[in-house]
């Protein structure tokens, strides 16, 4: 098994350095937001402030505590877009899946003490546009480069208007078409 395989099915728990056979010897412990000797680093995290407890010296009859606390890094953030493939206009569309709130703006996923967590997006019900393609990933686990997902839709066919223009009494069409949309009159 490899030291990442390890750490994907590893339960966390708090390291013990064992005083069996160790009265009157040192001890060392270390953070674990960069790699020292013997010792791996926590990946994602880093320390913060001061540890409470003696975090070096010498074994004895009492039972010690030293605590680390560390905080999540922040990542680049991950920005979703739906557009219309024909114009690159942004469309209305809900916020997110069974939201009620329309908006047309990018969706924007904050990396904000998030670095090595999963984020995912979803195709989006858009009135009157059907979804044709999106850019890969579509969901990733936050990191360090910048991410933009792509929604393309395109609109959806309607039904012809046709507009007459009769003489009174008649049904002698007056208006021709021509080229262009210019109208011969």
């Amino acid at each position: 098994m490899s030291y990442m395989q390890f750490l994907a099915t590893a339960t966390p728990a708090a390291e013990v350095l064992s005083g069996t056979r160790q009265m009157g010897n040192t001890y060392q412990t270390h953070r674990r937001d960069i790699s020292t000797a013997g010792s791996y680093a926590l990946p994602h995290f880093h320390l913060v402030g001061t540890p409470s407890g003696q975090v070096s010296g010498t074994f004895d009859a009492t039972q010690k505590t030293v605590t680390y606390l560390y905080e999540r890094n922040d990542a680049a953030d991950v920005t979703i877009k739906y557009i219309d493939m024909d114009t690159g206009a942004n469309l209305n569309r809900p916020e997110r899946l069974g939201s009620t709130t329309m908006t047309s703006n990018p969706t924007v996923l904050s990396g904000t003490k998030k670095e090595g967590l999963a984020w995912s997006s979803s195709v989006l019900p858009v009135d009157n546009y059907d979804f044709v393609s999106s850019t890969n990933p579509t969901n990733g686990v936050f990191g360090d480069g910048t991410t933009t997902v792509t929604y393309s839709y395109r609109r959806k066919n309607a039904g012809n208007i046709t507009v007459h223009h009769y003489e009174r009494g008649t049904t002698t069409e007056l208006y021709v078409p021509t080229l262009g949309g210019a109208s011969r009159s």
